[in-house]
Order: structure tokens, then sequence, then C-alpha cells
């Protein structure tokens, strides 16, 4: 009897050994099916990590554009700057000189208008000297005829 029990004890043994390998076997085979979910993960994980640096490169390749557009545009709007100065200073330079043309068309206007003076009072003066001129001729043309009248003793010769 002993032995039956012994038997009986080992077999109750092998039983539980038994059923703790089956369950170690189903907690293996959990674990392994836990551990290809998981190796499925971080194979999407990696592809989705793929192509987030696929975007991530693709967005650094245009924002490296956009900078290079924006100091493009930096060095437009400075060079424009320094164009808007250079015209401002030449604005004021066109200012000045219409300034000095202003002044000068001011002193022309009084040189043209003193001329205009100087020629009326010159055509007056023509005027009053071709009248004394007349005058001079008529009386120098009396003169004359009276000298043409007289005879040589002084005295006058009869017209005729």
């Amino acid at each position: 009897m002993d032995i039956e029990r012994a038997i009986e004890h080992l077999l109750e043994l092998h039983a539980r050994a038994e059923i703790r390998m089956d369950r170690a076997d189903e907690r293996a085979n959990r674990a392994e099916e836990r551990a290809k979910r998981a190796e499925e993960r971080a194979n999407r994980a990696d592809a989705r990590a793929d192509r987030a640096d696929a975007r991530m490169d693709k967005f650094e390749k245009q924002l490296q554009a956009t900078r290079r557009l924006v100091e493009a545009g930096i060095k437009i709007v400075f060079r424009m700057g320094q164009e808007m100065s250079e015209l401002r200073r030449s604005v004021g330079d066109l200012g000045e000189s219409v300034g000095e043309l202003r002044e000068s068309v001011g002193d022309l206007r009084d040189s043209v208008s003193k001329v205009t003076k100087d020629v009326a009072d010159l055509t007056r003066t023509v005027e009053v000297l071709t009248r004394a001129q007349a005058k001079t001729d008529a009386t120098v043309r009396r003169i004359a005829n009276l000298i043409l009248r007289q005879s040589g003793n002084g005295r006058r010769r009869p017209k005729g």
C-alpha cells in the first residue's frame, strides 16, 4: 500500500506538474503572442517613424526654401531702402535745383522787364530824335534854300 500511495502520490505530482507545465506552456504561448504583437507594433512604429522622418525631411527642405526666400526678400527690401534713400537725396537735390531755377526765372523776368522798359525808353527816345531830326532836316533845307537864293554879295535872288 505504501507503494500504491507512493505511486498515486507520484502520479498526482506528475499530474500537477503536467498542469503546471501546460499552464507554463500557455503562459509561454501568450508571452510569445504578446512578443509577436509587440514586434508588429514596433515594426509599425518604425514605419511611422520612417514616414515621420520623410515628412520632417520634406518640411526641413521647405523651411530652408522659405528661409532662402525670406533672406532674398530682406536683401531686396534692404536694396530698396538704399535706393529710396538715394531717391530722397535726389529729390532733395532736385528741389534745390527747382528753387534755384525759380530764382533764376524770377531774375530773368526782372531782367526782361528792365529790358522791356529800356526798349520802351529807347523807342520813345528814337521817336523824339526822329522828330528832332525831321525838324533839323526841315531847318537845314530852309537854310539851304535861303543860301541858294542869295547871290554872291549877300542879296537874295529872286524866285524863279
